[in-house]
């Protein structure tokens, strides 16, 4: 790693002791990519972004050490979409994978038209025990408080009719924030408790 980059050091003074995750993408991301890792950047308040580039996943591991941040995320691409996400924590041995999840579908805040801004602590969810382990998988990941009623900017988690699981930033009154993602938890992921 050849030092910190500006952007990055930026984004965590902003952000101050509030910054926990650390969101990037494969090396070569597609625009969609980009775009998805900058709306979740506008939408959760603990996620600083560092474009890639070459840095491999000890350098990584290093940064987010260095910087006290407690999550690493990695959106992964498929055929050029987004296409899995896996959260990593940090640790001296290196990154240490706590899940991922399937992304079979995303809408972006620009295709929804969404002009409303908000940073989300908070996640709530409903549909039985998959919603809820997506929602424990999500709060463990972006250092999110899983609440039952928020009351403030929240990410939704609902069981969808297909068997995907729907992911949503919403504003106070339920207000449509951010980007709508649709997974799958994949093996040992999400299963929730009992």
């Amino acid at each position: 790693m050849s030092g910190q980059p500006l952007r990055f050091i930026r984004e965590l003074s902003t952000k101050g002791p509030e910054a926990s995750v650390l969101l990037t993408s494969s090396r070569r991301p597609s625009r969609r990519t980009r775009a998805l890792l900058k709306d979740l950047e506008l939408t959760i308040y603990s996620v600083v972004r560092l474009t890639r580039g070459h840095e491999s996943l000890k350098d990584l591991n290093a940064l987010a050490a260095s910087n006290g941040l407690k999550r690493v995320v990695i959106i992964g691409e498929w055929k050029g979409n987004p296409g899995l996400l896996v959260a990593y924590s940090p640790s001296s041995s290196g990154l240490v994978e706590v899940g991922k999840l399937s992304i079979v579908g995303v809408t972006l805040r620009r295709e929804l038209g969404s002009r409303a801004t908000g940073s989300c602590r908070y996640v709530a969810f409903t549909g039985g025990i998959l919603a809820k382990g997506v929602a424990e998988f999500l709060s463990e990941s972006f250092q999110l408080k899983l609440v039952e009623k928020p009351t403030d900017n929240y990410v939704d988690v609902t069981l969808s009719e297909d068997g995907s699981v729907s992911i949503v930033a919403r504003g106070r009154e339920g207000k449509l924030l951010g980007p709508v993602l649709r997974v799958r938890p994949l093996a040992g992921c999400c299963e929730g408790s009992t």
